[in-house]
């Protein structure tokens, strides 16, 4: 397996671990029932659709060539991080 088939290999994972955490996040603002309910449902929407445009990026990233490789592979792996840091920062703040 070549290093760029790998990554995208990788980043595949990383993707279906950030939908079962967006489902698990989902779950926990259902029990949490907040006052603030709209607001949480606002943000889990906005989640949703960074993950849905992390799908496409990586779909972008999966078909391009060699030379556009490098430029998109780093704007991914930012989204990437950025949607994982604000799930994981989400779910801590529900479960407390």
């Amino acid at each position: 397996m070549s290093n760029r088939e790998e990554e995208l290999h990788q980043l595949q994972i990383e993707i279906e671990k950030l939908e079962k955490q967006m489902q698990e996040l989902r779950l926990e603002a259902k029990k949490a029932q907040l006052e603030n309910q709209s607001k949480v449902d606002d943000h889990i929407e906005n989640l949703e659709k960074n993950l849905n445009s992390l799908k496409q990026h990586y779909g972008d990233l999966k078909e391009s060539g060699q030379s556009a490789w490098t430029e998109l592979k780093s704007g991914v792996e930012k989204a990437r991080t950025d949607l994982s840091n604000s799930i994981s920062d989400a779910l801590s703040k529900l479960k407390t």
